[in-house]
């Protein structure tokens, strides 16, 4: 027997993180614990590797993992915290806690390199080579945070975490293809906010005047 089209039922897409968020923050409480495993499940792998390599051993990752999910938990329900996908924001968070933890007596348990790869910590090289290197980085974090929210997540998902359409569709609540077009125009988007910030600095030789416009 053939199906009719009233037989097809369409694939469900899971809930994007913002609308998690939301559930956390003001949902019936069934549905905030719910939407609190959920995010637990899509992040704790990726939360708990980060923290192992901020750490000495894997109990101490254990507890910075915890320890940034409940500071994360905390930041939400006070009305702050992840606009939009949790990964990026709980990420920043181990690395504020490690900072933390590196003040006090914690600091025995973290990595040995920790210190090099904290926030603010001084950079080891010097010279021109390492100036232009900056100068353009800081070209493309200023054109990156022109960026809509939702554009910086799918570029950071897409590009620096490596994900492929498939595993990023629940965090965005789209399908694959979605995802692929999200990414594309984020890419776009980043280009020619990268380009914007390049005309607007106001080191530019006079001969390139003529030319910026373009």
């Amino acid at each position: 027997m053939s199906e009719s089209a009233t037989d097809y039922i369409a694939p469900r897409i899971p809930l994007a993180d913002a609308d998690l968020t939301a559930r956390v923050r003001s949902g019936p409480p069934a549905a905030a614990a719910a939407a609190l495993d959920e995010l637990y499940r899509r992040y704790r792998t990726s939360v708990l590797i980060y923290a192992r390599s901020c750490t000495q051993d894997s109990h101490t990752a254990e507890d910075l993992a915890a320890e940034a999910f409940a500071r994360t938990l905390r930041a939400v329900r006070g009305g702050t915290g992840p606009k939009g996908p949790w990964r990026p924001y709980l990420i920043a968070t181990i690395r504020r806690t490690a900072a933390d933890w590196a003040t006090t007596a914690r600091r025995t348990e973290l990595a040995a390199d920790l210190e090099t790869r904290l926030p603010d910590a001084p950079m080891a090289a010097s010279g021109e080579e390492l100036m232009l290197v900056q100068e353009d980085a800081d070209l493309v974090r200023r054109a990156f945070r022109r960026l809509p929210e939702r554009w910086q997540s799918a570029l950071w998902h897409s590009a620096v975490e490596g994900q492929a359409p498939g595993t990023m569709a629940p965090l965005f609540g789209l399908s694959p293809s979605g995802v692929t077009s999200l990414v594309a125009r984020a890419r776009q988007g980043l280009r020619a906010a990268y380009l914007a910030e390049q005309v607007a600095g106001e080191a530019s030789p006079e001969e390139c005047g003529g030319f910026l416009g373009r």
